[in-house]
């Protein structure tokens, strides 16, 4: 059995979260540069 918060507790939580990054600092085009710009980890090919 699973269990979870209400629609009405998720759809707030989601309301609070775009509330409290609608001034963010660094946008995520920004983040998403940033992030295509790190170096791809090394695998090790035996665990593949």
């Amino acid at each position: 059995m699973v269990i979870g918060s209400s629609q009405r507790a998720h759809d707030a939580a989601l309301r609070a979260m775009k509330y409290l990054q609608r001034d963010a600092l660094v946008t995520l085009e920004a983040v998403d540069t940033w992030l295509d710009a790190l170096p791809t980890p090394a695998t090790n090919e035996e665990d593949a």
